[in-house]
């Protein structure tokens, strides 16, 4: 029973399957988990929920900044259309749907393999533990279903900052630090800090850094979607970004845990 690991598919279903069979994938046995996105952007996204959902307790996932914005379209009816969400949130199984993915996490560990999964990474100014004891915390706050605070989760922070209440604030960055981070800002005299200023790997301000290059060796693996302008390269064999632009055209990136090894297909 191998496991294979999958970067952001944003509703290709057709680039899924395709994957999944020239990399030999076997339902009956093998497992297949994902960095998160698996809708949004794309064209089939509904359908793509069915083939993953299909494989029952062989697949996992986290929850991708996408998906939240499904959330959140599911909890308001004032929330602007989508319209490669739109045929979920029509669909007589919304309330299934929603359920399922809020029951999957923000941070997925593999002790066995020495893995962990997250859609954007891990906030270098936490440590492994913190993001673990964070993540759960956070999903404990999706779960309660907050519209309030799934509406400031649906706006993208790197175009405006979404007015949020003095409760509502630490659960916005927390979740938005798994799901959209990108860079971190060193200036601050107290740790890094979030910054949503660029999506450009490397800006020309001095002080944003790539999250993980604030991260020192890692004796796991780091699996993480997200930034498609990376094209999977961090110049780190312990952090790895799985997301190379699928939905623009890309190849649709996939892993297989081996052995204890790491393997990019």
């Amino acid at each position: 029973m191998a496991l294979f690991i999958v970067g952001d598919v944003h509703g290709c279903l057709e680039q899924l399957d395709q994957r999944l069979e020239q990399v030999g994938f076997d339902p009956t046995s093998d497992r297949l988990w994902s960095v998160g996105d698996l809708v949004g952007k794309g064209p089939d996204s509904l359908a793509v929920l069915q083939r993953v959902h299909a494989l029952g307790d062989r697949f996992n996932m986290v929850l991708g900044n996408h998906e939240i914005r499904l959330l959140a379209l599911m909890a308001s009816a004032r929330m602007p259309a989508d319209a490669t969400l739109q045929p979920i949130v029509a669909h007589a199984s919304a309330p299934y749907w929603r359920q399922w993915l809020l029951s999957k996490p923000l941070m997925l560990r593999d002790p066995e393999n020495y893995l962990t999964l997250t859609h954007a990474g891990v906030f270098p100014g936490w440590n492994r533990h913190q993001a673990e004891a964070h993540a759960q915390a956070a999903s404990d706050q999706l779960r309660r279903g907050n519209p309030a605070l799934l509406q400031a989760l649906a706006l993208s922070p790197y175009k405006s900052r979404p007015f949020t209440t003095p409760e509502l604030a630490p659960w916005v960055d927390i979740i938005n630090a798994f799901t959209q981070m990108r860079h971190c800002d060193v200036s601050g005299l107290h740790g890094p800090r979030l910054s949503f200023y660029s999506k450009a790997p490397w800006p020309s301000d001095p002080n944003l850094f790539p999250w993980y290059e604030l991260w020192p060796s890692q004796t796991e693996t780091w699996l993480f979607g997200h930034w498609s302008d990376l094209q999977g390269n961090t110049g780190r064999d312990d952090i790895c970004c799985l997301d190379t632009g699928c939905v623009y055209g890309g190849e649709l990136s996939m892993v297989k845990m081996e052995a204890g090894r790491l393997i990019r297909l």
